[in-house]
């Protein structure tokens, strides 16, 4: 998503990155949301290590005590 490596990607690329990945549109509700949740400096701006951190899941317990 941050095709130009610079840390962050704007609300609207997200939204437009999921309308090309997923196939689903993110309504005006929505994005309001996602901004309000991840842009904590009001720039239109997602930093992407906040962004990854928040929806990488975290590996099963048990999947590791098998390996």
């Amino acid at each position: 998503m941050d095709q130009y490596k610079l840390g962050y990607i704007s609300t609207v690329s997200l939204a437009n990155w999921i309308v090309d990945n997923c196939g689903f549109v993110i309504g005006a509700h929505e994005l309001a949301a996602l901004q309000r949740r991840f842009d904590k400096h009001d720039k239109y701006r997602i930093q992407g290590a906040v962004f990854v951190r928040s929806v990488t899941a975290f590996p099963d317990e048990n999947e590791e005590e098998e390996e």
